[in-house]
C-alpha cells in the first residue's frame, strides 16, 4: 500500500491522512510505504501543468502525480480509493450537517424553506459558515434565487431518485457522485499514466 501526506508542522497537516493509512496497513499487514509532501513541491508546478494537457481545478493532481511516481518503483497498476468519500460521506462536514438537520427534524425531507439548499451548503466542507449565511440571506433572495432554486430542484430530484424514504444525506451523496467523480476520474487517469501506471477505482465502479 502507498500513501501520501504532509509535514506535521505545516498547514497541510490538517489534511494529513497518513496516520489513518498506517492503521489500515497495520490491520491488513500490507507492505506499506509513505511519501511526505514538502513545500519545495511548488517547483514541480511547471512540469505538472504540462502533463495535465488541460486545466484541472484540483490541487490533488499534485499528490496523485507524486504517489504514482512513488508506486511506479514497484508496480504498474494501483487501486485507488477515489469515490469512497462520495459513497460513504467521507468529506468533513457531511455527517456533522446531517446529524444537525436530523436533530432538527429536517433530514427526512419535511421541507422547511431553504432547508435542502442549507443542508447542501453545510455539508460542503469548503464553504465556511460565514459564506453559507451570506448565500442564504433573505435580502439576497432575488439575486441568488436562481442558484438556490436550481439547487433545491436538483437536490430534491436526487432525493426522489434515491427512493421515497431517502434522506438529504443520500441526496447529497448522489449529487457529489454526479458532480465530483468526473473530475476525480480525470485526475486519476492523467496523473498515474504519466508514469506508466494504470489507476483503477473499485469504489467508482457504480
Amino acid at each position: 500500500t502507498y500513501a501520501i501526506g504532509f509535514e506535521a508542522d505545516s498547514a497541510g497537516a490538517l489534511f494529513n491522512e497518513l496516520p489513518y493509512a498506517k492503521q489500515v496497513a497495520d490491520l491488513y499487514r500490507t507492505q506499506h510505504k509513505e511519501i511526505v509532501v514538502r513545500p519545495e513541491v511548488v517547483s514541480l508546478l511547471p512540469k505538472l501543468l504540462w502533463h495535465m494537457d488541460e486545466p484541472i481545478a484540483d490541487s490533488a493532481f499534485i499528490t496523485t502525480f507524486l504517489v504514482s511516481e512513488f508506486a511506479r518503483k514497484d508496480v504498474t497498476v494501483i487501486l485507488s480509493g477515489v469515490g469512497g468519500d462520495e459513497l460513504f460521506g467521507g468529506y468533513d462536514g457531511v455527517l456533522t450537517a446531517f446529524d444537525a438537520h436530523e436533530a432538527a427534524g429536517l433530514a427526512a425531507g419535511e421541507g422547511h424553506g431553504l432547508s435542502s439548499a442549507r443542508f447542501h451548503l453545510e455539508a460542503t466542507s469548503w464553504i465556511g459558515p460565514a459564506a453559507q449565511e451570506e448565500a442564504l440571506r433573505p435580502e439576497l433572495a432575488d439575486a441568488s434565487g436562481f442558484l438556490i432554486g436550481a439547487m433545491e430542484r436538483e437536490f430534491e430530484a436526487q432525493r426522489l431518485a434515491a427512493g421515497p424514504r431517502a434522506t438529504r444525506l443520500e441526496a447529497h451523496l448522489r449529487l457529489q457522485r454526479i458532480g465530483n467523480l468526473t473530475a476525480l476520474l480525470e485526475r486519476l487517469d492523467a496523473a498515474p499514466m504519466r508514469h506508466g501506471v494504470e489507476g483503477r477505482t473499485p469504489f467508482a465502479d457504480l
